[in-house]
């Protein structure tokens, strides 16, 4: 499970593997991502846990997220 923000804003939550899933957003594949200029990233290992990544964009609500869960 990731999440991609900066300071004021939470920009993507998603799970998968983080290293393919950060350098394809840095590669510019989600321009949602890229247009709101994310200065940081969290990670957390977890199972493939589909429920935390749903509560987790219900509760964070970050806006390159096109669905939840």
């Amino acid at each position: 499970m990731y999440g991609i923000f900066r300071q004021d804003c939470w920009i993507y939550v998603g799970r998968g593997d983080i290293r393919d899933r950060l350098l394809s957003h840095v590669a510019r594949n989600n321009p949602a991502i890229t247009a709101q200029r994310p200065t940081h990233f969290v990670a957390s290992v977890t199972a493939n846990d589909v429920a935390l990544e749903r509560q987790l964009i219900l509760e964070l609500r970050p806006v390159a997220n096109q669905k939840v869960g």
